[in-house]
């Protein structure tokens, strides 16, 4: 019996077939690296979305004190107003009231102020590595969009937070007894007025950068934000309270979405 092996390949059979080896391993092999590249990118974009998210909830959750304080705020800027206007030439201290609460995030400072903001930190270096990384380029172009619109919001925010510190140290002698002369009346009345203009910048910018976190829908729950100590919302009323008084408000509800 006689068993018939397979010829060789020969000239154009066997260049043809030598190619179609050689196609079919480069196909497998783009194939293969790309699916490594997508599930890199996937890693990649879960990521910066993490980071993001918790980035966005400290975000909320200092815009969200910050409203809390507009009436306290707001209503020693009047008081201060109203004073400056009374004509006297004798001025009468007044200090605003934040006294020390153990656990609240409010530094102790050794100058009494006659206007005392909170200062806040908004991170930002879980959006500035997406950036570095690219890993923008593979998340949902819709909510990139959203995404700089509120980092661009948070930038506002942190900006007129430094000049409000600025302005407001200006009113640092309003804190004390002493004279008033036209001149000093006429500064200290602009000093508060453009106190008043950040303090009211910042109040809008902190609603709108609520409202477009909600917008986004990353389904925050209530232990989300609980987890922050000091700014948990119900906490963050409780120890300004005891800070400041009554005029914290204790009615507005956190709806980051």
């Amino acid at each position: 019996m006689h068993i018939h092996l397979p010829k060789p390949l020969h000239g154009w059979r066997a260049l043809l077939g030598e190619i179609g080896v050689v196609f079919v391993g480069i196909v497998l092999a783009l194939g293969a690296e790309a699916l490594l590249q997508d599930y890199h990118w996937h890693q990649q974009a879960k990521i910066s979305e993490d980071a993001i998210k918790r980035e966005l909830k400290g975000a909320g959750l200092v815009s969200y004190e910050r409203l809390i304080l507009q009436p306290c705020l707001h209503g020693q800027l009047s008081r201060l107003a109203t004073a400056l206007t009374s004509g006297s030439t004798h001025w009468t201290a007044m200090s605003m009231a934040t006294s020390t609460v153990a656990g609240a995030p409010q530094a102790d400072r050794v100058i009494v102020g006659a206007y005392r903001p909170p200062s806040r930190l908004m991170g930002e270096d879980g959006w500035r590595n997406a950036i570095s990384v690219g890993a923008l380029n593979h998340m949902d172009a819709r909510q990139v969009a959203q995404l700089t619109s509120i980092y661009a919001s948070m930038a506002t925010w942190l900006a007129a937070q430094d000049e409000e510190a600025s302005a407001a140290s200006q009113l640092a002698p309003l804190a004390f007894d002493g004279s008033m002369d036209d001149r000093r009346r006429s500064d200290m009345i602009a000093a508060v007025a453009e106190v008043d203009r950040l303090n009211s910048l910042m109040a809008i910018v902190s609603q709108q950068m609520i409202d477009k976190i909600r917008r986004l829908g990353l389904g925050y729950s209530r232990q989300d934000l609980s987890r922050d100590g000091v700014y948990e919302p119900d906490y963050a009323v409780k120890i300004q309270r005891e800070a400041r008084g009554a005029c914290v408000r204790d009615d507005l509800k956190l709806d980051l979405g």
